[in-house]
């Protein structure tokens, strides 16, 4: 899915593209894209993935996911 005026390197493939040339999961992509690990652009229903994103996976690996803590403290009420 490329438009004109756009490099190769922006083009953007549809998870399940990704995932073939990653040799993975399209599952695997989603979860990673919910945690994220890597950058998903989403259009209407359809998450898609730029080329230059599946050449850092190949070249760099999968970032360590990312973690939140959130505190909270809570009072009673009298």
């Amino acid at each position: 899915m490329q438009h004109e005026g756009e490099n190769k390197e922006d083009a953007l493939l549809s998870i399940e593209k990704a995932a073939e040339q990653l040799n993975l999961s399209p599952w695997t992509l989603r979860l990673w894209a919910r945690q994220q690990r890597i950058v998903t652009l989403k259009l209407g229903r359809r998450r898609l993935i730029r080329k230059s994103e599946i050449e850092r996976l190949i070249r760099f690996g999968v970032p360590e996911q990312r973690t939140e803590i959130v505190c909270a403290q809570v009072t009673a009420v009298p």
